[in-house]
């Protein structure tokens, strides 16, 4: 497709409807604020909590449901990558592993949700970018 001349008017077009595209735009910026804050904690090495929740449960079946119901190969790797994080924060704390060792552990999976949560930014700013195109203004 001819792509339109600098100076002629143009008219954003999406492939998708209004709600879809609304609610895209509105967990980009979610997830731009949880990739700055993420990043935050990995660089200042902030203090990690360590224990397991109710939260880590449910965000394990969560992490199961979703790669069981998504097709696309990079969405499951980084829901993998989520599960693992959990995962491995229960693991430690059930088996009463050494404080120092879970500590160790928290900060490095800090670390991996941080590129998981940068790759579903930069895979959903894909997306979005894939869904909008610019065409030529018609006249009426």
């Amino acid at each position: 497709m001819e792509q339109p001349a600098p100076s002629a008017k143009t008219d954003l077009l999406v492939d998708t409807d209004r709600s879809t595209a609304v609610a895209a735009v509105i967990g980009l910026l979610l997830l731009l604020i949880v990739v700055l804050g993420s990043l935050w904690r990995v660089v200042t090495a902030a203090p990690v909590k360590l224990g397991v929740s109710w939260y880590t449960a449910v965000l394990l079946i969560a992490v199961i449901v979703l790669i069981a119901e998504t097709n696309s190969r990079l969405l499951r790797f980084n829901i993998a990558l989520m599960g693992i994080a959990s995962a491995s924060r229960a693991a430690f704390y059930l088996l009463h592993v050494a404080i120092p060792a879970q500590m160790t552990n928290a900060k490095i999976m800090r670390a991996v949700d941080l590129i998981a949560y940068t790759s579903f930014l930069i895979y959903g700013a894909y997306w979005l970018k894939g869904k909008v195109r610019r065409v030529p203004r018609a006249t009426s």
